[in-house]
């Protein structure tokens, strides 16, 4: 039971992938009140439990019959995943899919022992009755067609994931986009309050001797770096709203699958996705 050829491994991984699809977007609906087809993907498949399942299967199939063991082998195991998954997609994507900072007991959003103990939960549920189940379901299939059906299911999936690495991209070259944005208006901001400081101090001991041409000159030199401060500021406003419309654009499919995506880099960005959220709960009610 515990060793199986690749390309049943593959068919398990992706029976897998499917049932985690359907109990997240089942919960997810039940929740925001309207359809969510779940997942990072475009297909019925959530990779992230097709991968859990395996490590599972792998980690705690030895220790079958122990159901502490297998409780606490897999808590850990699917924890571990969770946080490698959740830390790596932020770094690529520079999206957070899921957030648990709500949580009393979690770490940095990633994971929450709630979370983790369902884990250990699922690991029990997964060897004593589910995978049997499943595996019946494939050795049900003629074994000259589970080589096929596993290399067609390979196909669709990583034709479905360059597709859905494609959309999350284009999102997080807005992101990046914003960021710059946002590190310049908080440069210019710097400089003109630099350069404003500057000039007073140069300009402070020479004002007592010439109080009145000099104060003119300070007024003269402050507006001017007031209204080149206002042009740089309204350029860079016009632009970060340009790119939150097209920010707006991207995240619309990105939210309708994932109601609790975070922008962690831009928590002000936030309230535009809030924004959004609430408009697409709204229209899809």
């Amino acid at each position: 039971m515990y060793f199986y050829p690749f390309y049943q491994w593959l068919l398990f991984f992706f029976a897998y992938c499917f049932v985690g699809w359907i109990w997240e977007t089942s919960y997810v609906t039940v929740t925001e009140r309207h359809f969510v087809n779940r997942g990072f993907m475009y297909g019925t498949w959530i990779p992230i439990y097709g991968f859990g399942a395996i490590i599972m299967l792998f980690t705690t199939l030895p220790f079958k019959g122990n159901w502490v063991m297998v409780y606490l082998v897999g808590m850990v195991s699917a924890t571990i995943l969770e946080l490698v998954t959740g830390l790596t997609m932020e770094k690529i994507f520079k999206i957070r899919y899921w957030d648990y900072s709500s949580q009393k007991i979690q770490f940095k959003g990633y994971i929450c022992l709630g979370s983790s103990l369902f884990w250990g939960l699922l690991s029990v549920v997964l060897v004593k009755w589910v995978h049997a189940f499943f595996e019946k379901l494939i050795f049900m299939i003629p074994e000259d067609f589970q080589i096929p059906l596993a290399f067609v299911l390979s196909a669709i999936f990583f034709t479905d994931l360059g597709f859905s690495i494609k959309s999350a991209l284009d999102i997080r070259s807005v992101i990046v986009k914003l960021e710059k944005l946002r590190d310049e208006l908080e440069r210019i901001t710097d400089e003109f309050t630099d350069k404003v400081a500057e000039k007073a101090d140069e300009l402070t001991d020479r004002v007592a001797e010439k109080a009145d041409e000099f104060t003119d000159k300070v007024e003269k030199k402050a507006d001017e770096l007031t209204e080149m401060m206002l042009a740089k500021r309204e350029e860079l406003t016009r632009l970060v709203a340009e790119r939150r419309e097209e920010l707006r654009d991207l995240s619309v499919r990105l939210i309708k699958r994932n109601p609790s995506a975070v922008l962690p880099t831009l928590p002000h960005m936030n309230e535009a996705v809030k924004e959004i959220r609430d408009r697409l709960r709204k229209r899809l009610k």
